[in-house]
């Protein structure tokens, strides 16, 4: 009896240390968590004009500290590495010098070296103005020592931070090549992988933009409006210090747009009425840099006028012009046959070709254009589908007359080619050839034009324009060389 009761006492005994041993230890993990932690205190500023870090005087960007604002704290280490810290200090008043407190997860110790960063920049997205960067732009560092560390508070304390702002803030004044303002609804740069889209409140010629500081990068800038399309520019090795002001007077390329005009220099533009000082002599009615285009590097342009209303391709008996291999017996080798500069050439002897080769206007002579030439038929194809003027539906979707696909097995070379809603791809075509004033354009009908384009030895492919059913159509058919038709000339560029 008396040894249960000491085996008792034995057991209740060890209970009992355990659980003061349980509870030094829960009470030791406690005090050791709560000693990771430093209360930090700065006094954050920077020298006149005062300003938390954006300073470019002169030019009204001052900016001032929020009471909430936040920076996060890094410390160096033994390598020279700057590791950032657990924690973050809060700033808490409005103005230019504040203090910031905040809890540090670290064993701060006097002489230790802080990196203070201060970031709140939505570069991704602005609106070009000063106000908007001053409010929402702003990357900033500073330096400090801790000067005083307590450790039985747990509070330490720094010199004075002064940041430095770690961008610079660009003023580009946008101009066309003519040296007339460019008002962007829209402007975007594009440098090492990152991209800022700034949309300004109403459109404007003079955009502010705050950059992270770069150093050789390929700048490319675009900048849309709201009537005169779209421009852009590059440039390679550009560099933006830190805590710089730049004024950046760019003049930007009109970049070409379906359905604008094309000039007898070569240069194109969206201006409707046309510009009195140009000649327009075209259209833009396809952009790719593809085989469509003949490798140019833009796309197609549509000449103003036919070149012949009612012309023979060749005499029938003239034969082959090009390999039997080429020739176009079928939809899918429609869809893809090009090269109509080639074959306009090749065939200069004959009427059609002639027409074309002799068209005036004549193209640009500064080595960036074809000459005039007959489309192949893929070229027009090309016109009339998403690509092109015609933004019709995308060849796969194309329909014959018998709602079969075109380019399916049911498809024939000569079917009806429904590509978009009735009356759709003329009125597109024939809309952008108006810009060029009345009296200046021949509107595209519903008739027969040739292309440059073989079905066999005493046939051509010719292109038809028309409607039925509720649907805009073309038709490609073979003909004999010798049936007179329209030629539309083109040029690539």
């Amino acid at each position: 009896m008396k040894k249960n009761h000491t085996n008792r006492l034995f057991a209740m005994l060890l209970l009992a240390m355990f659980c003061m041993a349980s509870c030094s230890d829960m009470t030791s993990e406690e005090s050791r968590v709560e000693e990771e932690y430093y209360t930090l205190t700065v006094l954050c500023t920077k020298a006149e004009p005062a300003t938390k870090a954006l300073s470019f005087g002169s030019q009204g960007v001052l900016t001032t500290w929020t009471a909430g604002d936040k920076v996060t704290v890094s410390k160096k280490n033994a390598q020279g590495e700057y590791v950032k810290l657990d924690g973050a200090l809060e700033a808490q008043s409005n103005d230019s010098k504040t203090l910031f407190t905040g809890q540090l997860k670290d064993n701060l110790q006097v002489g230790d070296e802080l990196l203070l960063e201060y970031e709140s920049p939505a570069y991704d997205k602005q609106e070009g103005s000063l106000d908007y960067i001053a409010k929402h732009c702003d990357y900033a560092l500073a330096t400090i020592r801790v000067s005083a560390a307590n450790p039985s508070t747990r509070a330490a304390e720094t010199d004075a931070a002064e940041f430095t702002s770690q961008q610079a803030i660009v003023l580009f004044k946008l101009q066309a090549k003519d040296e007339s303002s460019v008002e962007a609804e829209t402007f975007t740069l594009s440098y090492g992988g990152s991209k800022i889209v700034v949309t300004p409140k109403t459109a404007t010629d003079e955009l502010y933009v705050a950059i992270p500081a770069i150093s050789s990068a390929m700048l490319s800038l675009a900048a849309e409006t709201l009537s005169e399309g779209n421009y852009a520019y590059s440039k390679s090795g550009v560099s933006f210090d830190k805590e710089k002001y730049y004024q950046v007077k760019v003049k930007m390329e009109q970049r070409p747009e379906v359905g604008g005009l094309f000039y007898s220099d070569g240069s194109w533009g969206t201006h409707n009425p046309h510009d009195a000082n140009r000649q327009p002599i075209g259209i833009v009615v396809y952009l790719g840099d593809d085989a469509v285009s003949e490798n140019m590097g833009h796309g197609l342009v549509m000449a103003l006028k036919n070149s012949a209303t009612d012309i023979i391709w060749s005499k029938n008996s003239e034969g082959w012009q090009f390999p039997e291999s080429e020739a176009v017996t079928c939809p899918n080798e429609a869809l893809v046959d090009y090269g109509g500069y080639a074959k306009t050439q090749a065939t200069s002897q004959f009427p059609a070709a002639a027409s074309a080769l002799g068209y005036q206007p004549a193209a640009p002579s500064n080595g960036k254009t074809t000459s005039w030439f007959i489309p192949a038929v893929g070229q027009w194809l090309a016109v009339v589908g998403p690509q092109g003027i015609g933004r019709g539906y995308a060849p796969s979707k194309w329909k014959n007359g018998n709602n079969k696909e075109w380019l399916g097995p049911n498809g024939q070379l000569s079917d009806v080619i429904r590509v978009e809603a009735e009356g759709v791809t003329l009125s597109r075509i024939n809309g952008a050839l108006a810009k060029a004033g009345a009296g200046n354009y021949e509107e595209i009908e519903e008739r027969n034009y040739w292309t440059s384009s073989e079905n066999s030895n005493n046939r051509a492919i010719r292109m038809n324009f028309g409607h039925d059913k509720g649907f805009s159509h073309c038709k490609v058919k073979n003909e004999k060389k010798e049936e007179k038709y329209a030629v539309r000339p083109f040029l690539a560029f």
